[in-house]
């Protein structure tokens, strides 16, 4: 801060990135005021003392955080402006270091969701699990997770999978018009081309990967950059939509992509092909020109969204009040 303007003493740093729904690290400073550059004070130190929470508004003074119930006291103890707390272990000394930070709530997810897939139904004794674990996933698709871990690991216990066999099952179609669902959405995007319509002319590789990715169980599709992969991704999920309409009206199709930016590109070639898209994520990690496909500008545009909002507002109101 400048020492020449006393006011400035208590601001943040003019430099400082922290935003709405930032994931950050809070980390104690063992020395109360806290030394930055020493390796005590940094959140990847062993013994460091540190919690994880998120922003949920900054101003020129303060960054409010948000963390789980208790998470604040079992990591640092009584916070020292909890006034309700009479305890006399309240450290007003306290200091805290805060960091931008990603979170492991998507990794810890990503390993339980690998976790329940490569799950062995025989080795379960709750009938119940094992019933809902084999109704999450295609059993084709499951066996192809495990064998491909059980053909490179002999300590793996399905080592013996028969990989010609295996292909024969992912080959075929995962419904009974599977097959002639995919040949109308390739003659569907065939005839638009001609007519200058919603699709760009395709390549017969580009065109075979959409029908295979239509008609089978699973599909990998490689190419450099630039080979037109995420317009090819858009026209399989324009068939995808078109094929789970005829299983039910209300069926919708999840597009995942390994990163902010490639989800925000697919979603944006899905809805140059006509699509519906509700992107989800962080709204700070999202492009800003698909902001009215969010889910909060859904939630934005529904009245009954809003006034179950607003219910609960009033209910969270009248708890604090009341508590």
């Amino acid at each position: 801060y400048n020492d020449n303007n006393k006011e400035d003493k208590y601001n943040l740093p003019s430099n400082s990135q922290f935003s709405d729904n930032d994931v950050i690290i809070l980390t104690k400073q063992p020395r109360g005021s806290g030394d930055i550059f020493d390796a005590a004070s940094v959140p990847t130190d062993r013994d460091a003392i540190k919690c994880e929470a998120r922003v949920i508004g900054t101003g020129p003074r303060y960054i409010d955080v948000a963390m789980p119930k208790g998470a604040f006291e079992a990591a640092f103890g009584p916070a020292p402006n909890d006034y309700n707390n009479n305890s006399k272990e309240n450290n007003r000394q306290l200091r805290l270091r805060a960091d931008r930070f990603f979170s492991n709530v998507p990794y810890n997810r990503m390993v339980s969701a690998i976790s329940q897939i490569t799950a062995l139904p025989e080795r379960m004794s709750d009938e119940k699990e094992k019933t809902a674990m084999v109704k999450r996933l295609d059993p084709a698709l499951r066996e192809v997770v495990i064998s491909t871990y059980g053909h490179s690991n002999p300590d793996y216990p399905a080592p013996d999978a028969d990989l010609q066999a295996l292909a024969k099952k992912i080959a075929k179609p995962p419904f009974k018009s599977s097959t002639q669902l995919a040949n109308e959405v390739l003659r569907y995007i065939q005839a638009s081309h001609m007519n200058r319509g919603t699709f760009p002319p395709f390549n017969p590789p580009q065109l075979t990967s959409i029908a295979a990715a239509l008609s089978r169980r699973f599909t990998m599709i490689q190419g450099p950059p630039g080979t037109g992969k995420t317009t090819v991704a858009a026209a399989i999920g324009f068939g995808f939509v078109h094929q789970s309409r005829q299983l039910s009206p209300h069926a919708r199709v999840l597009a995942c992509a390994f990163s902010n930016v490639g989800a925000d590109q697919l979603a944006l070639s899905l809805i140059k092909v006509g699509l519906k898209v509700v992107r989800v994520g962080r709204p700070s990690s999202i492009a800003p020109e698909l902001w009215d496909s969010t889910l909060d500008a859904a939630i934005e545009k529904d009245p009954d969204a809003q006034r179950a909002l607003s219910a609960a507002a009033e209910a969270t109101a009248l708890l604090r009040k009341n508590g």
